[in-house]
C-alpha cells in the first residue's frame, strides 16, 4: 500500500534505482511500451529480482508519480513559507512553482504523463490523485484563511475558497490539458494571467481600490 514506507536502507535503496531507470524509461519511450524486463536490463537486475521489491509495473508507475508529487509539494512548500512576503504573494508562488514543477517535467521527459490514464484505472492511483486534491485545497486554504487575518483577501470559508481556487485552475494540474495547450511556451504565462483574475477578486475591497 502507499501508506506503506519501506524503512530497511538497502532495500529502499534499491527502491529508489529501479524507480529511477523506470521513470526514465517511462519518459522516454512512454509508460505502456516499457516492460518490466525494459527496467531490469536498465538496472542490471534479473526481472524476477526487480518483483522482490514492486509487484508489477502499475506499482512501480505508482513509484515514479508518488515521487514526483513528492518533489512538486518541496517546492511549493518552499514558495508558501517564504519569509516576509504577502499571502497573496505566496498563495501566487506555491501555484506558480508546482505548475512550473509540472511543465518542466513534461519538457524534459515529454511521454511522462502517460501514465495519468493508468492511474484512473489503478485503485491506489486514486489514493494519489485524492490525495493531490487535498494537498492542494488545504495549501490554497491556509494561505487564504492568512490572507483574511491580514486584511488581504475578502472574508470567506477558506476551505471552500481553496475548493474553488483548485476548480478555477485545475487545467494547470492535468498533464493532459497542458499536453494539448494551445502554445507550450504560453503556460506559465497563461497562468499568471489567470491567478491575476482570480485573486484580484479574491481581494478585500480596501485593497482593490488602493
Amino acid at each position: 500500500m502507499l501508506s506503506s514506507k519501506e524503512t530497511n536502507p538497502q532495500i529502499v535503496a534499491t527502491q529508489i534505482r529501479i524507480r529511477t531507470k523506470a521513470e526514465q524509461l517511462f519518459g522516454h519511450y512512454g509508460f505502456a511500451k516499457t516492460s518490466v524486463s525494459d527496467i531490469a536490463r536498465a538496472c542490471d537486475m534479473s526481472t524476477g529480482n526487480i518483483y522482490r521489491f514492486y509487484r508489477n509495473k502499475q506499482a512501480i508507475g505508482l513509484a515514479v508519480v508518488e515521487n514526483f508529487l513528492d518533489q512538486q509539494h518541496g517546492k511549493m512548500l518552499d514558495a508558501r513559507h517564504a519569509p516576509r512576503k504577502s499571502a497573496e504573494t505566496r498563495l501566487r508562488a506555491a501555484i506558480t512553482a508546482g505548475v512550473a514543477h509540472l511543465v518542466e517535467t513534461m519538457a524534459g521527459k515529454p511521454r511522462i504523463f502517460e501514465m495519468a490514464e493508468f492511474l484512473c484505472d489503478d485503485p491506489e492511483g486514486d489514493v494519489l490523485v485524492d490525495n493531490q486534491r487535498m494537498f492542494l485545497r488545504d495549501a490554497f486554504a491556509g494561505l487564504i484563511a492568512e490572507g483574511i487575518e491580514t486584511g488581504e483577501f475578502s472574508a470567506c470559508d477558506p476551505t471552500r475558497q481553496g475548493w474553488t481556487l483548485l476548480l478555477a485552475t485545475s487545467a494547470f494540474w492535468m498533464p493532459q490539458a497542458l499536453v494539448a495547450w494551445h502554445r507550450q511556451d504560453a503556460i506559465m504565462s497563461d497562468l499568471d494571467i489567470v491567478l491575476s483574475l482570480i485573486l484580484t477578486g479574491m481581494k478585500s475591497p480596501n485593497r482593490q481600490t488602493a
